[in-house]
């Protein structure tokens, strides 16, 4: 008998360990985005010039290239997120670090100096953010036309 409870709870303990790492791979995606997001900000944070602001944001769009199919894959795979006001206690600590971040970048993006903001280097690097952050063409800009001039978006797709 006392080899027998053992086996009636192997499946619990299964069970629950599954339970306990259901959205790890959104958790790895989100340590992923929150990198790329520190690397953007030291990255603008260390230009000196306007090539290099164009090169911050550029390794930040191929960095987010790459990313995106994944991060996209997840609202099939995890319906009830979409649906849900707040994020599942798994992933509370990895949105509150994204949205520090997020807010991080937004600030450092705004500090883009005026000459280099207006650069056209710049201004192509910008534009091709922006076409990275658009989910479909049906759903229009992630920022609205002209906000370019003041600021980068937080990341593709927000």
């Amino acid at each position: 008998m006392k080899k027998f409870i053992p086996m009636l709870l192997l499946p619990v303990f299964i069970a629950y360990a599954e339970c306990t790492k259901k959205y790890s791979d959104i958790n790895d995606a989100l340590s992923e985005l929150i990198k790329m997001q520190e690397t953007y900000i030291n990255a603008i944070e260390s230009a000196k010039s306007a090539e290099d602001v164009a090169k911050a944001i550029n390794d930040y769009a191929d960095s987010f290239t790459t990313l995106r199919p994944k991060i996209e894959s997840f609202e099939g795979k995890y319906p009830e997120l979409k649906e849900s006001k707040e994020p599942p206690e798994e992933l509370k600590d990895s949105f509150q670090k994204l949205e520090q971040s997020a807010m991080k970048l937004t600030l450092v993006s705004r500090s883009i100096s005026k000459d280099h903001i207006s650069s056209p280097v710049v201004q192509k690097a910008i534009e091709r953010l922006v076409k990275l952050s658009r989910p479909s063409e049906a759903s229009g800009p992630a920022i609205a036309p002209g906000d370019a001039e003041e600021s980068v978006p937080i990341a593709p797709g927000q």
